[in-house]
C-alpha cells in the first residue's frame, strides 16, 4: 500500500476457516498473504491482480500445504473505508462461480502521511451466502485478532521459490526488522521507521 500512495494495490489471503473457535463464528486463520504480482494492472480507483501470478501461488499452497484462498486486499487511495459498489458486486459474482459459500475483503487506507509516521488502516469485510437458502446475506465488518507465527509455521523458504518461479520476490525478512508493528482497537497498522 505505502509503496503505491497513488494507486490501488491489492493481493490475495490464504489458509482456512474454523467452524467455531472460542466461541465465534466465521473464524479466519490467514497464514500466507501475497501482493500484486508484476502483471498486475493498478489506476488511481482500480486494480486487477497478476491472475497467473496468483493462479501459481493458489495451486501451490492448496496443494501443498491444503490452504484455500480465502479473502483479498485491496487499498482505497480515497477516504473510502469500506467496498465499493464494484468491490461488493464483483465478489458476489465471483463466489458461486467459484462454489464458496463465503469470503473476506481487506480494505487498507493510508490515515497518517506525517514525516515520522505512516499509517494504513484494514477493514475486513465478511461476504457470506445462505447455503439452504442461497440467499446474500448482510456483509458484516470484521475484527483482526494477532495471533503466535510459532502456531502454524510455513516453510517461507519454500513458498519463495514458487514465488520466484511466478516472477515475484518476497520482501526479505530483514526488511521487516526495520519496522515496529502495532495493532489497536481502531484496526490500524501503523510502521514507525527504526
Amino acid at each position: 500500500v505505502l509503496k503505491h500512495p497513488a494507486e490501488e494495490t491489492g493481493g490475495d489471503l490464504f489458509g482456512f476457516w474454523e467452524e467455531v473457535h472460542e466461541g465465534l463464528e466465521n473464524t479466519l486463520n490467514i497464514q500466507y498473504v501475497i501482493g500484486p504480482g508484476k502483471l498486475c494492472r493498478r489506476t488511481t480507483f482500480s486494480f486487477h491482480q497478476d491472475v497467473p501470478y496468483a493462479s501459481k501461488i493458489e495451486a501451490y499452497l492448496n496443494g501443498q500445504h491444503g490452504m484455500e484462498h480465502v479473502a483479498l486486499w485491496h487499498s482505497h487511495q480515497n477516504a473510502l473505508d469500506q467496498p465499493s459498489t464494484v468491490d461488493e458486486a464483483m465478489v458476489w459474482n465471483t463466489m458461486p462461480s467459484h462454489d464458496i459459500n463465503r469470503f473476506v475483503l481487506i480494505i487498507a487506507n493510508i490515515t497518517d502521511r506525517s514525516s515520522e509516521r505512516v499509517s494504513v488502516a484494514l477493514k475486513c469485510f465478511l461476504f457470506q451466502i445462505d447455503e439452504k437458502t442461497d440467499e446474500c446475506l448482510p456483509v458484516l465488518l470484521g475484527k483482526f485478532r494477532v495471533v503466535s507465527t510459532e502456531q502454524n509455521k510455513l516453510d517461507s523458504s519454500d513458498v519463495q521459490r514458487v514465488e520466484l518461479e511466478a516472477a515475484e520476490c518476497l520482501i526479505a525478512e530483514e526488511e521487516y526488522s526495520r519496522f515496529d508493528i502495532t495493532v489497536t482497537e481502531t484496526s490500524v497498522i501503523g510502521c514507525r521507521k527504526n
